[in-house]
């Protein structure tokens, strides 16, 4: 086991602040009013997500271990399924969602999924 990198907590922060922004922006606000609102930047924004950002980070690469160990098997149907979810999600085209997200990304998704719910069914059992 490795140290993990300073750029994934930088980069999950940040991708954090942009899902925020966009929930922001369905409210008619933006990130900026936001942030000089509460008297800081966008940077400041980033740092205070840091905490949370480190915590899924470590989740998501323990949840990728587990899916490895366990090598859960993904099918193309599988694949198809989730872009489909996620056309509805976003009233996109799942054609628009392929060129925006790669299949291997949707599969560590779909494998993390499947660890998580090992994890959860795991932990009933050991009630």
């Amino acid at each position: 086991q490795g140290e993990i990198p300073e750029a994934m907590y930088v980069n999950k922060a940040e991708e954090m602040v942009q899902e925020f922004d966009a929930r922001l922006r369905s409210q008619n606000l933006d990130i900026k009013t936001y942030a000089k609102y509460m008297g800081m930047d966008v940077d400041g924004l980033a740092q205070m997500y840091r905490p949370q950002a480190e915590i899924r980070v470590k989740l998501r690469l323990a949840l990728e271990k587990i899916a490895e160990l366990e090598a859960f098997e993904v099918t193309d149907e599988d694949v198809e399924n989730e872009y489909n979810k996620l056309s509805e999600a976003y009233s996109m085209s799942a054609d628009r969602i392929k060129s925006i997200v790669p299949a291997e990304e949707i599969k560590k998704d779909i494998c993390a999924e499947k660890a998580m719910d090992l994890v959860k069914a795991s932990a009933k059992t050991a009630e």
